[in-house]
C-alpha cells in the first residue's frame, strides 16, 4: 500500500458496510481514521468511533466547549421544534401524515420529493436486513 496525506470521506448505505470497509483498511495498518455516524457492531472499530476519539484523544478549549454547549442547545431545539411540527401535522393531515405531504411533494416540489422518497426495496441492505 502506498503512502498518502490525503483525507477520504466515505458515506455508506448501511452501517455493516461502512464497518466492514473500515475493517479491512485498519488491517491493511491504516490507523489514522475516524468512523463517524450510527450504531458500530465491530468491536474492531469501536476505538475510532468520533465519540470515544472525543473522549479520550482531544482536550478541547474554552471556546470549543462553549460553542460545542451552543451547537447542542441549537440542535435540541430544531428537534423539539420537529417533534412538535410532526405532531401538529398528525393530528391536522391524520396519522398517515406522510403519505399527504409526499403527493403534496410530488405534484410540487418534485426534486425534493425525489429526495425523500424510499421505496420499500431501498429499505432492505445487501444482506436482507431493513435499514
Amino acid at each position: 500500500m502506498q503512502s498518502s496525506s490525503a483525507t477520504i470521506l466515505l458515506v455508506c448505505y448501511t452501517n455493516h458496510a461502512l464497518d466492514s470497509f473500515f475493517e479491512d483498511i485498519s488491517k491493511a495498518g491504516v490507523q489514522s481514521i475516524v468512523r463517524i455516524g450510527g450504531s458500530c457492531k465491530s468491536a474492531a472499530i469501536a476505538p475510532y468511533r468520533l465519540q470515544e476519539l472525543g473522549k479520550t484523544k482531544y482536550v478541547w478549549s474554552a471556546a470549543q466547549k462553549s460553542r460545542n454547549f451552543e451547537l447542542r442547545a441549537e440542535m435540541e431545539q430544531y428537534e423539539r421544534t420537529v417533534t412538535i411540527l410532526k405532531k401538529r401535522c398528525s393530528r391536522t393531515i391524520g396519522k398517515e401524515w406522510w403519505s399527504t405531504v409526499s403527493e403534496h411533494l410530488e405534484d410540487n416540489a418534485y426534486s425534493s420529493y425525489l429526495q425523500l422518497h424510499v421505496t420499500p426495496e431501498e429499505l432492505m441492505d445487501d444482506d436482507g436486513f431493513e435499514v
